[in-house]
């Protein structure tokens, strides 16, 4: 009757911190997703400075009595 009171050694078995740890394999072959994503991202980031620059040089005052 050890085993049904909590605590006894019945439960010492069940405890999920003491099962062995499954470890997870990295995937075989060249993982593209992060790269890809960060050319995009960077295209994106390029993309939107050049056109910033292009909207602010064109600004400039085309009248007025200097």
């Amino acid at each position: 009757m050890a085993g049904s009171r909590l605590g006894g050694a019945g439960d010492r078995d069940s405890r999920p911190w003491l099962e062995p740890v499954e470890v997870e394999q990295e995937p075989s072959g060249p993982r593209l997703g992060k790269p890809i994503l960060f050319a995009i991202l960077a295209l994106v980031i390029l993309g939107a400075a050049v056109g910033a620059y292009s909207w602010w040089s064109s600004q400039g005052a085309t009248e007025g009595h200097g």
